[in-house]
Order: C-alpha cells, then sequence, then structure tokens
C-alpha cells in the first residue's frame, strides 16, 4: 500500500496538491521543431496521491498541445531515440 503522504524524491511540496505530487518544471526549447503549435514547452512529472500505489507520469506541454505518458514509457521511447541519435552523432 502506497503512503500518500510521503513524497517523491522529485517532487517540490511546493507544488503539490491533496490530489498529485508534482516536479518543479523544466523549459524545453523547441526553436528547430517544425509544425508545433508553440516554440517553447514544459515538461514535469506528476503521480497521484493515494493510498494504492500509483505510477509517475511525464507531462509535456507545447503551446495547446498536452501529451502525457507513464515514466516508464518515456524512458524507453528517449532510450529508443537516444541509440537513433547516436547513430547520426555529428
Amino acid at each position: 500500500m502506497n503512503n500518500p503522504t510521503v513524497h517523491p524524491s522529485w517532487c517540490d511540496r511546493t507544488l503539490c496538491t491533496a490530489d498529485e505530487h508534482r516536479s518543479a518544471p523544466i523549459p524545453l526549447n523547441l526553436n528547430s521543431v517544425l509544425w508545433l503549435p508553440a516554440r517553447e514547452g514544459t515538461a514535469w512529472l506528476t503521480e497521484a496521491r493515494a493510498p494504492w500505489s500509483c505510477e509517475p507520469y511525464l507531462r509535456l506541454e507545447i503551446g495547446d498541445a498536452h501529451l502525457s505518458m507513464p515514466a516508464g514509457d518515456a524512458r524507453r521511447v528517449l532510450d529508443a531515440l537516444s541509440t537513433l541519435l547516436t547513430s547520426a552523432a555529428v
């Protein structure tokens, strides 16, 4: 059973609510990306505060677009992209 009063190490207690833990947001510079609704975005982690075990989520906000995915899935996507980018090292 999860203890919702225990904050994850990434949690910014000033941003937590009664319903969720939340990390400090990080800015994303997307100036070189085409076809996005904005050139700057924000990313942060969240996790529901519940008496049962909950998975953290990666949240992205770019203009009016929002993306949310389990952190474990996000890590696999980023690992695959890192492998791909390594093959194109400039």
